[in-house]
């Protein structure tokens, strides 16, 4: 062995047993309660991650509609001076 001292390299080996409540019978495994701070937590997270992610959509749709043509923009029937207030009015 090259390093003396260090038994427990398998993580097999360094983790603890479980009991078995019955030979034959799985463990039994409660799910976790979250408590109402954690609920809350989690809920301003995902309006957090939602919000974000309607940011990004708005900011690829702007640099889309701004790399658009006087021609392309003619054919969606909007001008380009109307693209920032259609921009603000979809916020």
């Amino acid at each position: 062995m090259l390093i003396e001292g260090v038994r427990n390299l398998n993580f097999h080996n360094s983790m603890p047993r479980r009991k078995m409540s019955a030979p034959n019978k799985e463990p039994i495994v409660t799910a976790p309660t979250h408590s109402p701070f954690h609920q809350r937590l989690m809920r301003a997270l995902r309006s957090w991650r939602r919000r974000a992610a309607e940011r990004r959509r708005a900011h690829v749709d702007a640099r889309h509609l701004a790399g658009m043509s006087e021609h392309e923009l003619r054919d969606l029937g909007i001008g380009r001076s109307e693209v920032a207030g259609l921009l603000d009015r979809h916020r």
